[in-house]
């Protein structure tokens, strides 16, 4: 993992906030959390039907997410100063492997508290290549437009300017995955909740996303957070007009410049999902029935 990206400037308030809370000896405090939000904080994990509000309900819903004996442990985390982001796992000391994934996206108010956060974790069954083929089928009427590009190639100098590059300006503007995969490294780790596996290297991704370049799929950037090396974003998919799935990404520049790692996770159409409640249930401090290798 690579936590942290890079030792940043002083006085980042919400990536300070995230240093603090998530990512010590991987024991998260429900007090502290809730002591560092708003009173009128929103919290909205994307595994639930509604969004939490307030310190009582967000105290009460990491005390639950964080059963004594379980450890969170920070793997990334966006450079912000008002807006950042993290990734995540479980781990339970003297139990190998990887307990449930997720990705975090903090903001705090003008009095440095946590005021919003959206989080989602990664689903327990995975749809794998049934994910596109639903997409295809869902779009098989939608003609592609053939579009004149209008967008300007750049060469995005941090992990904010290269979201708001990919999915305001280059996407929108007729841009083709290629333009995409010409900023990623070769050696990107691509981590997408919707397979089982990684993406790993620029052919393994270039043919990913590929698969999924076909008409009717409008990807929507909501929330983008500040930071130099990482980048927490949320987003809504729009499937041939009509509202379609959101979720939260995070991706992650190298010393060169270019996008090393990317983790997409898709919220779930049934809140909360069964079997990721199960598995809470039957093992509540790594959250998934078996560990990841």
């Amino acid at each position: 993992f690579s936590f942290p990206p890079k030792t940043p400037p002083a006085n980042l308030v919400a990536y300070d906030k995230v240093l603090t809370l998530f990512g010590g000896d991987g024991a998260v405090n429900p007090s502290q959390v809730a002591d560092f939000c708003s009173s009128n904080v929103q919290w909205c994990d994307l595994c639930l039907s509604k969004v939490l509000t307030g310190r009582e309900a967000v105290k009460s819903h990491v005390k639950l997410k964080f059963p004594e004996g379980s450890k969170l442990v920070l793997e990334r985390a966006a450079e912000g100063n008002l807006k950042s982001g993290f990734t995540w796992h479980y781990e339970v000391p003297g139990i190998q492997g990887v307990g449930l994934r997720g990705t975090t996206y903090v903001e705090v108010d003008d009095d440095g508290l946590i005021s919003y956060v959206k989080e989602c974790s990664e689903p327990i069954m995975k749809p794998g290549k049934l994910t596109a083929e639903l997409l295809k089928a869902a779009t098989k009427n939608v003609e592609r437009v053939v579009k004149v590009p209008t967008y300007a190639p750049k060469d995005p100098k941090s992990a904010p300017d290269l979201v708001e590059y990919l999915w305001k300006d280059a996407y929108p503007g007729g841009a083709s995955p290629d333009e995409a995969i010409r900023l990623f490294s070769e050696s990107i780790r691509y981590e997408d909740f919707n397979y089982e596996d990684p993406f790993l290297g620029k052919d393994e991704v270039s043919c990913f996303l590929k698969e999924f370049d076909f008409p009717g799929i409008e990807f929507i950037p909501d929330r983008i957070s500040e930071g130099d090396r990482g980048c927490a974003f949320t987003w809504r998919v729009s499937i041939n007009g009509q509202d379609g799935p959101e979720g939260i990404s995070f991706y992650e520049m190298d010393e060169d410049g270019k996008v090393c790692f990317v983790r997409d996770i898709p919220a779930p159409s049934i809140k909360p999902p069964p079997l990721q409640a199960l598995a809470a249930t039957l093992r509540p401090r790594l959250r998934v029935f078996s560990p990841r290798p």
